[in-house]
C-alpha cells in the first residue's frame, strides 16, 4: 500500500505519452534510473493500457542495484527477471513496482502499451548522439508499414516534408522533428522533436574556469562542451561501461580535470586524445 511508504521528494519524467512518478529517486539524469529502497515507481502512458515494462538494471538478480528487488503487488499481471532484465507483463492504466529489498537502478526502461484508438498511430523514434563535437548520425525508426516525414528547420513536418529512409549526418545544431504516416488509414502520429546539440570545444583550462560547484564538485553547466585534452591517468575495471579518468592540455601535463565515474564507449589510456 502506498499509504505506507513516504512520498517526499516525488519526481516524475513524461516522454512521449508515457509518465514515471518515482516516489523518492532521481529520473533523467542521463545515467540512469533510480527507485529507493522502500520506494515505489509508477507507470502510466495517455494512450492506452500498457502491456509491458521491462528494466534493463546495472545488477543482475536480487543483488543492490538488481531487477529482483522489484516487487508487484497487484493482480491484473506478473513480474520476472532473468540476469539484469526485469519484466512486467499484463494490461494495466498504471503499474507500480515496489523496490522492497533495495535500491533499483535501471539504464533503460522500454514500456509497451495497447493504444484504444484502432487508427492511432505511435510517434517515431528519433535517435543518435545528442550532444556532439563534429557530426551525429540521426536514425528514425517507427512501427513496421509506416512512413517516415521529417524536417530539420524546426517546422512541424507533413507528408509534403522530406521522407526518411537512411540515417542521416547533422553537423551544427539542429532540431529534428518526425511523423509516422499509416497510408492505409490516412493517419498520422503526434510530432517527435529531439534537439541534437554541437558541443563547444574547450580546452582542459577553459573547462576548469566554466566548472561550477555543485554538492562539492566542480561539473560544468548545463551547456554542451566538448573538452579536447589528453588522459594523463585512468581507472578501469568499474561496472556497466563506466570509467574514471583524468585530462590536461598536454600529455606530460597534471591532472588538471577529473571525469567521475563516466559512461564512455571504449576503455581509454593514458595518452589518449
Amino acid at each position: 500500500d502506498k499509504s505506507e511508504i513516504a512520498t517526499a521528494d516525488e519526481v516524475s519524467l513524461t516522454k512521449d505519452g508515457v509518465t514515471l512518478h518515482v516516489s523518492q529517486g532521481i529520473l533523467g539524469n542521463g545515467i540512469n534510473y533510480r527507485i529507493y529502497k522502500g520506494q515505489w515507481i509508477d507507470v502510466s502512458c495517455e494512450y492506452g493500457n500498457i502491456t509491458s515494462v521491462e528494466f534493463t538494471c546495472t545488477a543482475s538478480g536480487t543483488t543492490k542495484y538488481g531487477p529482483g528487488c522489484f516487487e508487484y503487488r497487484g493482480t491484473a499481471g506478473a513480474y520476472t527477471y532473468d540476469g539484469s532484465v526485469g519484466t512486467w507483463t499484463g494490461n494495466e492504466e498504471k503499474v507500480t513496482l515496489y523496490a522492497t529489498s533495495n535500491q533499483v537502478r535501471a539504464t533503460k526502461i522500454v514500456v509497451t502499451y495497447e493504444s484504444s484508438d484502432a487508427n492511432f498511430v505511435s510517434k517515431p523514434v528519433i535517435a543518435g548522439e545528442l550532444d556532439f563535437a563534429d557530426a551525429a548520425e540521426v536514425t528514425i525508426t517507427a512501427d513496421e508499414g509506416m512512413k517516415i516525414y521529417y524536417t530539420l528547420d524546426g517546422n512541424d513536418p507533413t507528408t509534403a516534408s522530406a521522407e526518411y529512409t537512411a540515417p542521416f549526418e547533422v553537423t551544427a545544431t539542429t532540431t529534428v522533428k518526425a511523423i509516422a504516416y499509416n497510408e492505409t488509414t490516412a493517419t498520422a502520429s503526434d510530432v517527435a522533436t529531439v534537439v541534437f546539440k554541437q558541443a563547444t570545444k574547450v580546452t582542459c583550462a577553459e573547462a576548469a574556469e566554466i566548472a561550477v560547484t555543485v554538492s562539492g564538485n566542480n561539473v560544468l553547466t548545463e551547456e554542451a562542451y566538448c573538452v579536447v585534452g589528453y588522459v594523463t591517468d585512468s581507472t578501469s575495471g568499474l561496472s556497466s561501461g563506466q570509467q574514471r579518468f583524468w585530462v590536461a592540455d598536454t600529455k606530460d601535463g597534471g591532472n588538471v580535470l577529473h571525469a567521475y565515474y563516466c559512461n564512455v564507449p571504449y576503455a581509454l589510456s593514458v595518452g589518449t586524445k
